[in-house]
């Protein structure tokens, strides 16, 4: 009787960035949640992240066409932007913001961000739809924050 070579099934889903966002709600009102997991963390640190000393600074361009970027760059808590983070599980950080934009009340599971490029400094990713801007109108001014 002929043996069968039994073989494992391929792997459906592409190893992911490891860079997550979603919508979250609490008394407090709504807030985005971006994630890092441990991989991620050594892979734009170099080294897995410590949220007593790191932070992250988060950068979105509202102008049309750049609108759908997120740009991540790891700072010490000395940077003015800097943004605080948690304790995650398996050597995750993540960090919560305010929202951005208006988006419907609820919560949003997360979901990783593709990374599109970047520089030495931050680390582009692309935002899911519910969490682009909207683009700045021509010859408005201001940070997307204060309008």
């Amino acid at each position: 009787m002929p043996l069968i070579a039994v073989r494992p099934l391929p792997s459906a889903d592409k190893a992911g960035t490891g860079v997550s966002i979603a919508l979250g709600e609490t008394r407090a009102g709504q807030h985005i949640r971006i994630g890092l997991t441990e991989a991620a963390a050594k892979k734009l640190a170099g080294r897995p992240l410590d949220p007593k000393k790191d932070c992250l600074k988060l950068s979105i361009n509202d102008d049309a066409g750049k609108n759908h970027l997120l740009a991540i760059e790891i700072v010490t808590s000395k940077d003015p932007q800097a943004i605080p983070l948690s304790s995650g599980t398996r050597g995750g950080v993540s960090c919560k913001v305010q929202c951005w934009r208006q988006v419907p009340n609820g919560k949003l599971p997360s979901r990783q961000m593709a990374e599109v490029g970047g520089n030495g400094e931050s680390t582009l990713f692309k935002l899911p739809e519910w969490a682009r801007p909207d683009a700045r109108p021509k010859g408005a001014r201001g940070s997307l924050m204060e309008r």
